[in-house]
């Protein structure tokens, strides 16, 4: 089961996803931890 915290994680991290499909390298050079790429 999700805390409250953990769903609202999951909806911003959804979102996020969504726009990186439209944006790009962009964005996940932008958000994603440096290093992981």
């Amino acid at each position: 089961m999700y805390s409250r915290e953990e769903c609202r994680i999951d909806l911003v991290y959804a979102l996020y996803k969504r726009f990186e499909k439209r944006y790009g390298e962009t964005l996940t050079g932008t958000i994603v931890k440096p290093g992981s790429s």
